[in-house]
C-alpha cells in the first residue's frame, strides 16, 4: 500500500513538472517551415545540458526538405518533413569519424533529438524541439556565420 502511494506521488510530481515545462514558454509559437529553411542553427541546450559553441555543431534546413550540418565530430544529412504542425526527420546519414568525448556524446544527443522530435516551435527567436508528449528536447539559436 505504501509503495502504491509513493508511485502515485511520483506520477503526480512527473505530471506537474511536465506541465510546468510546457507553461514555462509563454512566448512560444508554432514554427512555420519557411522560418526553418535556409537558416543555420546552433544548439544552445540539448536534454538540459548547455552545448559549448566550441563543438561547432550546426544544423541547416533547406526549403526542399533536406537537413544537413556538423554534429561536432561528423558531418550529417537527412530529410525532414514538417506538415500539419508535425515534425519528423528521416534518412539520417553521417560520416564515421571518431572523436573524443564530450564532443561525441553531445553529437549523439543531437542525433537523438532529431530521432525523437515531433514538434518545432519558436521561443524568443530560438528554435525548440519537443517530443511526441510535448516535452522539451533542445533549443537552437540562429547563427549568421558558420
Amino acid at each position: 500500500m505504501i509503495g502504491f502511494l509513493f508511485f502515485l506521488l511520483f506520477m503526480a510530481g512527473f505530471a506537474l513538472v511536465s506541465l510546468q515545462a510546457r507553461q514555462a514558454a509563454p512566448n512560444a509559437e508554432a514554427a512555420d517551415v519557411s522560418e526553418l529553411a535556409d537558416t543555420a542553427w546552433r544548439p544552445l541546450r540539448i536534454f538540459g545540458n548547455t552545448v559549448s559553441p566550441e563543438f561547432g555543431q550546426t544544423v541547416e534546413f533547406s526549403s526542399d526538405g533536406r537537413l544537413y550540418g556538423n554534429g561536432g565530430c561528423n558531418r550529417y544529412s537527412g530529410r525532414y518533413e514538417y506538415a500539419d504542425d508535425r515534425f519528423r526527420v528521416a534518412s539520417m546519414r553521417a560520416t564515421t569519424r571518431e572523436c573524443d568525448d564530450p564532443v561525441t556524446a553531445t553529437e549523439r544527443q543531437l542525433f537523438d533529438v532529431f530521432r525523437d522530435a515531433r514538434e518545432v516551435e519558436f521561443v524568443d527567436e530560438n528554435l525548440r524541439f519537443l517530443n511526441e508528449d510535448g516535452q522539451w528536447l533542445a533549443t537552437l539559436e540562429a547563427v549568421n556565420e558558420l
